[in-house]
């Protein structure tokens, strides 16, 4: 390398055109925050297995009290055996079969373009957050020392709202149902975007399709996602949206496995 061709000093500041090229590269090879959640398609099987270890817990007390009774030998094999054994082969088959049904979601944290155009979307097909009733408020009491003045102001103001509280109980009713609607497409709607890929294991995945980074296409309509909602329950897209909210706003905490060779004292 020849005298003017040396590289800036890591003290001194770089050039524009040599900071652009840094950045483009530096920028390059970056990516989006990502987390990832489990999803099962048979939770069910928990009734089974904890149905198993109450029958296994029943026998192991019914053994102990025989033991106890001078009825069996320590060591003695129990008369519930086979019973135990087909238990244990049962809790194997269960936890294969829990196993089989899980399935891995990838999540990104939204971008503001992503947001603005759920609220878009959202607004476009006739959604939109609903507005709290105005609050009633029961009259206060009257004081102790009161004029008929006030008497009269009071009982006029106490059979008021007696009238409009019927109003206002089914306003909030109505309130409350419309805030559950409005949640499960705002949450359903940001997840079809920040729903990188679903990997349902043998080979099974679908992915999101970005361009230069843009979303483009989803891995998972909102449709089906209400379906895994209304077949699995709220739990796992509270999960989801969890996840999705850290990738957003907590920096990846990426740790090495530990090196029982690097901690080692050098002995020579």
């Amino acid at each position: 390398m020849t005298d003017d061709q040396q590289t800036p000093a890591a003290s001194e500041p770089l050039t524009d055109d040599v900071f652009a090229d840094a950045f483009d590269e530096w920028i390059g090879g970056s990516n989006f925050a990502k987390r990832s959640v489990l999803v099962f398609s048979k939770p069910g099987l928990m009734a089974e297995y904890e149905d198993l270890l109450r029958r296994k817990a029943y026998i192991a007390d019914e053994d102990a009290a025989a033991q106890a009774a001078g009825e069996e030998s320590l060591g003695e094999v129990s008369p519930h055996a086979d019973e135990l054994a087909e238990i244990d082969e049962r809790i194997r088959e269960i936890a294969v079969e829990y196993e089989a049904s899980k399935s891995t979601w990838v999540v990104r944290g939204l971008s503001d373009a992503d947001r603005e155009h759920v609220e878009k979307t959202l607004e476009a097909a006739g959604f939109r957050e609903p507005d709290q009733p105005k609050q009633l408020r029961e009259p206060a009491p009257l004081p102790a020392q009161r004029t008929p003045t006030q008497v009269k102001a009071h009982e006029k103001a106490v059979a008021q709202y007696k009238a409009d509280k019927p109003r206002y109980d089914a306003e909030i009713k109505a309130y409350g149902e419309a805030v559950h609607a409005w949640s499960i497409e705002l949450n359903t709607h940001i997840l079809e975007r920040a729903v990188v890929s679903i990997d349902f294991g043998n080979d099974r995945t679908v992915e999101a399709t970005f361009i230069d980074g843009v979303f483009a296409e989803p891995a998972i309509t909102v449709e089906q996602l209400k379906r895994l909602r209304d077949r699995l329950g709220q739990k796992n897209l509270t999960n989801l949206l969890q996840a999705a909210q850290l990738a957003e706003l907590e920096e990846p905490d990426i740790q090495a496995p530990f090196s029982s060779s690097s901690s080692q004292t050098d002995q020579t």
